[in-house]
């Protein structure tokens, strides 16, 4: 019915694209998230991009859900938001692309301070590569979500790696308080 009043609502078009990838229709999810992509709404064309980059990956279409990424991104330069930035930094750290998903998350972390799913996301890549950044992201992430457990679980644990069995415990204890 949404369709029908407004054939351009990118979000109706994502609930349909998601509705056919969820019954395994996955032809008709790409052609419902490709109509979103075209929009000109960045958020909905964001959003179905998003979709339809998770229906190529699972298709084994790495390149070209990296082609789409770029093109959005670079379609709706400065209107970018967070979560799409995210996306694409999950999509860049599963393909293996460790730097570019790093200065993803970064973008994501600026554009959206408060956003306690960047930090973990990209404390717990940078767990791997560097304990120190790993830590500084974790603390951002508890600063703006004190409730969230697996933030202070990544943090009792860095700490505990970084700065030793006393500090870690502490953290650990300030978590479970929380």
């Amino acid at each position: 019915r949404a369709m029908e009043i407004d054939p351009t609502n990118t979000f109706a078009i994502h609930e349909l694209g998601k509705l056919a990838s969820k019954h395994g229709q996955l032809e008709d999810a790409r052609r419902f998230f490709s109509m979103g992509v075209e929009s000109d709404d960045p958020k909905g064309a964001m959003l179905c991009a998003e979709s339809l980059c998770n229906v190529m990956i699972f298709q084994k279409e790495e390149g070209e859900a990296r082609a789409l990424f770029e093109r959005v991104a670079s379609r709706y330069q400065g209107a970018t938001n967070s979560r799409f930035l995210r996306a694409w930094a999950s999509f860049e750290k599963k393909t293996g692309d460790v730097s570019k998903a790093c200065e993803l998350f970064s973008m994501s972390a600026k554009l959206n301070p408060r956003d306690e799913r960047t930090w973990l996301q990209w404390a717990q890549l940078e767990r791997r590569r560097n304990k120190n950044t790993a830590l500084e992201c974790v603390r951002a992430g508890v600063n703006v979500s004190p409730l969230n457990p697996f933030l202070w679980q990544l943090y009792g644990g860095l700490s505990w790696e970084v700065e030793g069995a006393e500090c870690g415990r502490d953290v650990f204890m300030r978590g479970v308080k929380n």
